[in-house]
């Protein structure tokens, strides 16, 4: 497809107005695929970074409307960093404007167009990526970003690695995005999913972080911010319970399988006191052949029935 080149400032003129952008788009319908010569902007790129300065938010929403209802709407165009307008707002999540109506309005409009949320920009990050790295400077302005895919009810690739191996859990984690990683590890984000640099996996970087918040507990010189570290350390530790229940029960589950076909020696099982071990077999060898359904089932009895916290995951797993 051949895009016409634009002038940035030709495109960021016509985003004045909900009338000035439908008489534009009355004359030329395919303006809204035209990119600037500088950065490869089309229209709803420009209107992502419109959103962060403009003060009639009305306005704005109506002509997103416009821009997003457009039979010509190509969401899958990037500019020249590989981001297609949705990325762009992902990134932009760290303004409250774009995080609470931009974001969440192009998310459902891509949806409906059955959009590749695995598509990655040129660094390799896809839009869950670069919604969960978007942090806002105030507290006051917090939103789970994740939650906008989440209500699409599409696969928004939660478990797609960037270039650099890491999932959108662990970024989420590593930039202390609390609401997006419990609101990933609730949709199903596996968080065992990892393949970058080893102290940047999920359980590892909360291991980190909460060593460094013992330190600044301990440092007089951060007394101002001892209610803060504390609540910090709140939501990390309860992070790590949940993932390590996660990677318990999927432990449990594979284990399951693998006692049913009376490989005992190689199971999990096997570190377990022998009068469990013995229960569990009776409750596994009811089905000679089990599937992960069954598994996922006795694996749950076993969880609930035989194997206390402290024994849910194998030794130095965490």
């Amino acid at each position: 497809m051949v895009i016409d080149i634009v002038h940035v400032n030709h495109l960021h003129a016509l985003l004045w107005s909900p009338e000035t952008l439908t008489a534009a788009l009355d004359e030329n319908p395919k303006l809204i695929t035209q990119k600037t010569a500088t950065n490869g902007y089309t229209l709803l790129h420009c209107a992502v970074h419109t959103a962060i300065t403009h003060q009639e938010h009305a306005k704005l929403n109506k002509m997103i409307d416009i821009l997003l209802n457009s039979p010509h709407l190509d969401l899958h165009l990037q500019d020249h960093r590989g981001n297609t307008a949705v990325h762009e707002a992902a990134a932009h999540c760290n303004h409250p404007i774009v995080a609470k109506f931009i974001f969440p309005a192009m998310v459902r409009a891509a949806a409906k167009r059955h959009f590749d949320f695995t598509t990655k920009n040129k660094e390799g990050k896809t839009i869950l990526h670069l919604a969960c790295l978007a942090k806002p400077s105030e507290d006051k302005h917090i939103i789970n970003n994740v939650s906008a895919l989440l209500e699409t009810n599409c696969d928004f690739a939660r478990d797609t690695l960037s270039a650099s191996g890491s999932s959108a859990l662990a970024y989420a984690i590593n930039k202390q995005r609390y609401l997006e990683a419990n609101a990933l590890l609730d949709a199903g984000a596996n968080p065992s999913i990892f393949a970058g640099h080893k102290r940047r996996k999920p359980l590892k970087d909360i291991k980190y972080q909460l060593k460094k918040l013992e330190n600044y507990l301990l440092n007089p010189e951060f007394a101002h911010l001892y209610e803060s570290f504390l609540s910090h350390q709140k939501q990390l530790k309860q992070l790590q319970e949940k993932i390590g229940l996660i990677l318990s029960q999927a432990e449990i589950t594979k284990n399951t399988i693998v006692i049913t076909q009376s490989v005992r020696g190689l199971s999990l099982f096997s570190w377990l006191p022998k009068h469990l071990q013995f229960e569990i077999i009776a409750l596994t060898k009811t089905h000679p052949l089990c599937s992960k359904e069954r598994a996922e089932v006795a694996a749950s009895k076993i969880h609930d029935r035989y194997l206390s916290k402290e024994n849910l995951v194998r030794p130095n797993s965490l």
